[in-house]
């Protein structure tokens, strides 16, 4: 009896398989972002690919996702995502922005 509490116990306390351990991990450096109309995309795609100097720290259009969405890459850090995120988020031209997330599909038997 004493032994079957302390299985309780532990399986009652143990992670399971869908912790925070196995978070959603994403694309270091890649960011999708939804305008809030295809017009503010694509005036800022216009910036983004003609007026702005080309550096590292720049964040670079990859491709557009939709009339209104687009795929943007920066630094290939956590950081720098991090970063970009905050700065697209505080940006009122700007419907939502989150990392470009890995996906898949579970296993099935």
């Amino acid at each position: 009896m004493r032994l079957l509490v302390i299985f309780a116990a532990l399986a009652f306390v143990a992670k399971p398989a869908h912790s925070a351990d196995l978070a959603p991990s994403f694309v270091p450096g890649h960011v999708v972002v939804k305008w809030q109309s295809a017009e503010v995309a694509l005036h800022h795609a216009q910036l983004q690919l003609f007026h702005l100097p080309s550096t590292v720290n720049a964040p670079q259009l990859i491709r557009s996702l939709a009339a209104d969405t687009h795929l943007v890459a920066t630094t290939p850090t956590r950081a720098a995502t991090e970063a970009l995120l905050a700065q697209l988020r505080s940006d009122p031209d700007v419907a939502w922005a989150e990392p470009d997330y890995i996906r898949s599909a579970p296993a099935t038997r």
